[in-house]
């Protein structure tokens, strides 16, 4: 490869081989025109470079907000009873594809950085000829592409914001503790009931509410975290560009300014929709939790009746004590007859909690392919089918009474170009040595 000063001029590079830019035309006649109509080809190998290798850590912080979420979001069989089991499969649905969306988001990123990296070298050895054959490159990752060397005088970009994807702590399962502070020592009445009827009226109760609702809040945290993650990305993915864009012109730098717009857009899509699935599956296990307490609180009421309070002030007589008074039959055909009440009034609340519940249920459908979802929809409905996803959503986090103001988010997840305009490919410079247009 020629690198002379003779080869430079034949090949029409203009070089200032004491500054970091540089300017470069693909031939003598090329030149003459570009600077004739006062346009140029304009790039900083090393700020080009660095962007590239700053871009490639948003990949790996991506990455790793994948591999959080992969786990972390994936639902626990032992959690999902009662009402909760209309949210399990949405769950797996969603924690497998949003895993695999972030994965591809963060390969993407990574490819990026690669190619920004190999056309600053491109940019770099001048001899256009040989340029686009050279691979500067070394040990491969485990996924997106091998690195690349890094071009002389690099220019760092710094390091990108402290993401947080460990995993979220796990929220306990407080079903025993709900029961026990709600029915305090009736709680062993019912359970002395158990022994001879066969019958809990607890468990008859909540039988199709229960399951551990705090296992939503976990995978809440999960979303939360990992949307985060990637919000960040966005942001910084902006402000690199930014950076960049002063020290690079041409239209493969004009390209690159809307592909990386668009990408982080997308990203920023995530963050907020991260937050909003938090919201709504907090708000689910509020509701089921409240749904479980007023059902508790109905069968306080009904187990007091098995027990004396009168015959000595400050004395509670025990089950054991009332047989002899009604006798076991009585007891069990009261106790039957209780079980039927309680389940009637179970569902009556069941019924309230499940509007909340598939509200959510909704939502994480949509979540879990949002770009499969626009995709069945005519361009002109786009926004009309989101809305109608959305809206829903809104309202029952409004009625939830939710403290964190999510107008934002909310906002941000219905604009269509969030979902519509974010690339399904890395960014690949092409044919870098055109000039702008």
């Amino acid at each position: 490869m020629s690198t002379s000063k003779e080869a430079e001029q034949a090949a029409g590079v203009a070089v200032d081989r004491g500054a970091i830019q540089f300017h470069v035309s693909t031939t003598r006649s090329e030149w003459k025109e570009h600077y004739l109509m006062g346009e140029k080809l304009e790039v900083s190998p090393g700020e080009l470079y660095g962007a590239g290798a700053y871009v490639r850590v948003l990949g790996d912080n991506t990455k790793a907000a994948a591999d959080m979420v992969r786990t972390s979001a994936a639902p626990n069989s032992d959690d999902f009873r009662g009402l909760m089991l209309i949210l399990k499969n949405p769950a797996q649905v969603l924690s497998e594809n949003t895993a695999t969306r972030f994965t591809d988001l963060a390969t993407q990123l990574s490819s990026t950085g690669f190619h920004l990296e190999q056309a600053a070298w491109n940019y770099q050895v001048q001899d256009r000829t040989n340029a686009a054959g050279l691979a500067h490159t070394i040990s491969a990752k485990d996924y997106g592409p091998a690195q690349v060397t890094e071009v002389p005088n690099a220019i760092s970009y710094g390091q990108p914001q402290t993401v947080d994807t460990t995993a979220p702590a796990s929220h306990p399962d407080d079903l025993r503790s709900l029961i026990d502070s709600t029915m305090g020592y009736l709680a062993d009445v019912d359970s002395k009931i158990k022994e001879i009827t066969q019958y809990s009226l607890i468990e008859s109760a909540i039988e199709p509410l229960a399951g551990n609702w705090n296992g939503l809040k976990t995978i809440g945290d999960a979303y939360e975290k990992g949307g985060n993650a990637l919000e960040s990305s966005g942001n910084d993915l902006t402000s690199s560009s930014s950076r960049l864009d002063p020290t690079w012109d041409g239209s493969a730098a004009i390209a690159y300014g809307e592909y990386s717009s668009n990408l982080a857009r997308g990203l920023v899509w995530e963050g907020a929709a991260g937050r909003l699935l938090k919201q709504g599956l907090y708000l689910a296990a509020e509701k089921i939790a409240e749904a479980v307490k007023a059902v508790l609180e109905y069968v306080k009421r009904a187990l007091e009746q098995f027990v004396d309070f009168g015959s000595v002030k400050g004395t509670v007589k025990t089950l054991a004590k009332q047989f002899p008074v009604f006798g076991q039959a009585y007891t069990v055909y009261k106790v039957e007859e209780l079980v039927q009440e309680l389940v009637s009034t179970a569902m009556k609340i069941y019924d309230d909690t499940v509007k909340t519940v598939e509200a959510v249920q909704e939502f994480l459908d949509f979540a879990k392919d949002p770009i499969g979802y626009v995709k069945q929809s005519a361009e002109d409905q786009i926004q009309q089918r989101i809305n109608e996803k959305v809206g829903p959503y809104k309202d029952a986090l409004d009625k939830g009474k939710q403290t964190v103001d999510n107008a934002r988010d909310l906002a941000t997840v219905a604009d269509s170009r969030g979902i519509t305009d974010r690339p399904n490919a890395a960014y690949d410079a092409g044919n870098q040595w055109d000039d702008a247009r």
